[in-house]
């Protein structure tokens, strides 16, 4: 989060400042040395040495020496989270906190007649440019058990079938997010939990292996906990009570690999009015949804602007048939 925050800060200024004053975080500081020298984490050395800043660390317990840093804690707090702002996530927090920091621009620099944003003109001229973004994330090697999920602080994530038992994965951590890389490819993407002892799992990763073993998807907790749309639960029912398996409902969860999930939810919506629970029924709809006019085939007209007249077959010919006594040899 460190990194990111850094990355982002970045990015938002168009440049990388050429020295940073931190205080003495075990994000950054392995062990404090006598007098300014600090043993640096080897993570912190890796992202300063990729965006060419250099770090200054404070005294310990003296935080006069960065009191404008401070200050500005304090008016940013009392300027902006107070009253506490009423917000559903973090992300909708992120963008009212950057509209109020674009629109504090606007505040005089004290004892002066210039704005922030007139200073800040100024010492962008002095950033360093942006070479690149560096990957924020934490990397660690793990290994996919026997029911495809990795386990990452306290928390298991999923992987598709096809790589359990595999020794070689790799988890880049993220803050809002994990990625899991075998043989260098992302197989896996979840968002990351900061919860404990929590299983996320993705339907799609089982969808090959339940295919092979259709009635276990009564059971499997994977679709259980997919929280799928009610018009998708009663599909499932309607079709495990018809065919007494769940191959239609598994074919019907892999058209999310080909469509979206508002257009599957649709078709499925639709079928499930017209009573119709297999997957080629749901294809259809979303082919009727998704294929332009043009690609469609004409409707057939029944009504006909002139009659049609069918001349009536002759059979004498078949009348030499019924001659007793005639063969050709």
């Amino acid at each position: 989060a460190l990194f990111q925050g850094h990355a982002d800060a970045f990015d938002y200024f168009g440049g990388v400042p050429k020295t940073i004053v931190y205080d003495n975080m075990k994000t950054a500081v392995k062990k404090v040395l006598e007098g300014t020298k600090r043993e640096e984490q080897e993570a912190f050395i890796q992202f300063r040495s990729y965006y060419l800043f250099d770090a200054q660390f404070c005294a310990p317990a003296k935080g006069n020496e960065k009191g404008q840093v401070e200050k500005l804690v304090q008016t940013a707090r009392a300027q902006f989270l107070v009253p506490v702002p009423q917000v559903s996530d973090l992300q909708v927090l992120n963008h009212y906190l950057l509209e109020q920091c674009d629109a504090y621009e606007e505040t005089y620099v004290p004892k002066t007649k210039e704005q922030v944003g007139e200073r800040f003109l100024l010492e962008k001229q002095q950033l360093l440019p942006i070479i690149g973004t560096h990957p924020c994330a934490r990397k660690v090697r793990v290994s996919v058990n026997s029911l495809s999920l990795v386990n990452f602080e306290t928390n298991a994530y999923s992987v598709p079938t096809r790589y359990a038992g595999r020794k070689d994965a790799q988890i880049n951590a993220y803050v809002n997010h994990i990625e899991i890389n075998i043989d260098g490819n992302c197989v896996a993407k979840h968002e990351r939990s900061y919860e404990k002892l929590q299983e996320i799992f993705e339907v799609d990763h089982y969808l090959d292996e339940l295919e092979r073993k259709p009635r276990a998807i009564q059971h499997a907790r994977p679709v259980r906990r997919a929280n799928l749309p009610p018009s998708y639960q009663e599909f499932y029912k309607r079709s495990l009570s018809k065919y007494g398996h769940g191959k239609e409902f598994i074919q019907l969860l892999k058209l999310h690999r080909e469509f979206t999930m508002e257009t599957v939810e649709r078709a499925v919506a639709s079928c499930v009015k017209e009573q119709l629970y297999t997957a080629d029924s749901v294809r259809h709809y979303l082919y009727l949804m998704t294929q332009p006019e043009a690609t469609k085939p004409a409707p057939i007209k029944y009504e006909m602007e002139q009659s049609v007249t069918v001349k009536a077959p002759t059979f004498s010919p078949y009348d030499q048939l019924l001659q007793k006594g005639r063969y050709i040899h």
